[in-house]
């Protein structure tokens, strides 16, 4: 199931962000009544941001070292992204795939 996210912004400063996990393991297990609960008290902070000019690699090392599952993604101050460990994988499994990938062989 591909995870669901949104960050969550007060002014111009963004806060915190929640994904379908938080709601599960915050809401879900904590309590019955959904109704109760704001998206606040679920949402993961505080959150780890990553330059839109660092590797993938980079990124699979912060989310490692963290214990994140998603990091948010800015240029300068400007938030332009969520990354998430199954965005990563996925990327990573095409890299890996291209590298490994058999040669074609073709007459010009």
């Amino acid at each position: 199931m591909a995870s669901q996210r949104a960050p969550h912004q007060t002014q111009s400063r963004l806060r915190g962000n929640h994904t379908d996990t938080d709601i599960v393991r915050k809401g879900v297990a904590e309590t019955k009544d959904l109704s109760g609960i704001t998206v606040a008290s679920i949402m993961t902070t505080p959150f780890i941001t990553i330059d839109s000019q660092h590797s993938p690699r980079e990124a699979q090392q912060i989310i490692a070292d963290s214990g994140v599952r998603h990091l948010v993604v800015r240029q300068g101050q400007a938030i332009t992204g969520i990354v998430s460990m199954r965005d990563l994988l996925v990327f990573s499994q095409h890299a890996g795939e291209a590298k490994y990938a058999e040669p074609k062989i073709g007459v010009d």
